[in-house]
């Protein structure tokens, strides 16, 4: 969905070059264990940076007046949200919302922007949502 009005939400670069770190200590530590040489090393971390790479820039939230898209195939209209609550994760912050087919999303609400996605979620969500209503009494 391309609509107008829409403010996309992203990981910085500050996360994704700590991830990276964390990434390609895994990797290394994985391959030492193993006891892969060097050039396993190097192609283990190679392929771990793309995959991240591809799971980082994939999984952009865009706020829009009909709904929110998450990644590059997930869509959801504001009338098919069913209910909203805040959630943890390993102490990172997240929306849970549950969609009239009972399927659920976790939306990550420690992508950068504009301003705090959080905020743009309580502006865009139509009066009645319980996206607007978690987020503005919260």
């Amino acid at each position: 969905m391309t609509q107008k009005n829409t403010e996309s939400f992203r990981l910085s670069w500050t996360w994704l070059l700590l991830d990276g770190v964390f990434i390609a200590i895994i990797a290394y530590a994985v391959t030492v264990t193993l006891g892969v040489d060097l050039l396993g090393i190097v192609l283990g971390v190679a392929v771990f940076v793309v995959l991240f790479g591809a799971l980082a820039f994939g999984s952009a939230v865009r706020v829009h007046d009909a709904g929110i898209d998450y990644g590059l195939f997930n869509q959801l209209l504001w009338q098919d949200v069913v209910s909203a609550r805040l959630r943890k994760f390993v102490g990172l912050p997240y929306l849970f919302i549950e969609r009239q087919n009972k399927s659920g999303w976790w939306l990550p609400l420690y992508l950068g922007g504009k301003r705090p996605l959080v905020e743009s979620l309580a502006d865009k969500a139509p009066e009645g949502s319980p996206i607007k209503q978690l987020l503005t009494d919260h």
